[in-house]
């Protein structure tokens, strides 16, 4: 690992900060708004992806329709008629 990884102590991080508004400063508004609706993006594909599975799993736990026939559909044998 390298040895600065966890040494950012409030100077540093100041350092860095105005480093980047010095290379990036115009451009800052539009780096924020990408990344706010990059984020946005990311809940909503998670809150939809938690839906489907919510979904799925209801659909698993609801009871398999019958092949049998219910009382309003029973099968009927045609009547026997004797030839006259």
């Amino acid at each position: 690992m390298l040895p600065f990884a966890f040494d950012l102590n409030p100077v540093t991080m100041l350092i860095l900060l105005l480093l980047g508004v010095m290379l990036y400063g115009k451009k800052l508004p539009d780096i924020g708004r990408q990344l706010g609706q990059s984020l946005l993006e990311l809940k909503r594909g998670m809150s939809d992806l938690g839906d489907q599975a919510t979904t799925s799993m209801s659909r698993a736990s609801e009871p398999a329709p019958s092949s049998s026939p219910s009382h309003s559909e029973e099968a009927q044998a045609p009547k026997f008629e004797p030839p006259k």
